[in-house]
């Protein structure tokens, strides 16, 4: 059954999810200085900042760059979950030191512990790890503001180059596998966005 809104979850992960520990978590923290993961970042942002959206969720946030950069407008209200205990510490002390607005919690794709809606729901590349993504999809649009959309930023799996697909091959998605998942549901792909190697999908009721 689909956890409803404002249900406690003890369990932040599912069997199979890769598991961010203190060393791992640490480790990733440094990938936001890899070109290829900067012009992610860039391609992100500026995707949401097309939007006129008050408030944003940040599901799977890790080290919490986006959030972060996302919480320089001052207009725009920011939260972020991770279900790592260590990415959430490693994101609240860069959101300090940046004197940054985010809202950190532990939390996950089945577990948002905010009781409010939020005009845009995003992923980056968090969604493939996710083991029950129909239910998580379905969990999070109760959170959706009337006309809300949830944002999948991905690599897609069928445009990376060789080298990277050899490498990364499980880290990423194929669009018509989200069409697959959202069949004979309230939820529709309002539209795509493709830059480089990655994709935003954007879900909406």
């Amino acid at each position: 059954m689909t956890p409803s809104k404002g249900n406690e979850m003890k369990n932040y992960y599912l069997p199979g999810e890769e598991k961010f520990g203190p060393i791992l978590s640490r480790l990733y923290s440094f990938s936001v200085k890899i070109p290829i993961t900067k012009d992610f970042y860039a391609f992100v942002i500026e995707d949401i900042k097309r939007y006129n959206a008050t408030s944003i969720l940040d599901v799977g946030t890790g080290p919490g760059e986006i959030p972060i950069r996302l919480s320089k407008n001052n207009k725009l209200k920011v939260y972020a979950i991770d279900p790592s205990p260590s990415m959430i510490k490693i994101a609240s002390k860069k959101a300090a030191a940046k004197k940054s607005s985010v809202s950190f919690k532990i939390g996950s794709s089945r577990n948002i512990p905010f009781k409010r809606n939020f005009d845009i729901i995003m992923s980056s590349i968090s969604f493939h790890h996710w083991k029950k993504k129909k239910d998580a999809l379905l969990y999070m649009s109760e959170f959706l503001t009337n006309g809300g959309v949830i944002n999948i930023y991905e690599y897609e799996l069928g445009r990376m180059s060789s080298p990277f697909k050899f490498i990364g091959g499980s880290h990423g998605i194929e669009v018509s596998d989200i069409y697959g998942l959202i069949k004979g549901t309230n939820l529709k792909v309002k539209s795509l966005k493709r830059n480089k190697s990655w994709v935003r999908v954007s879900i909406s009721k």
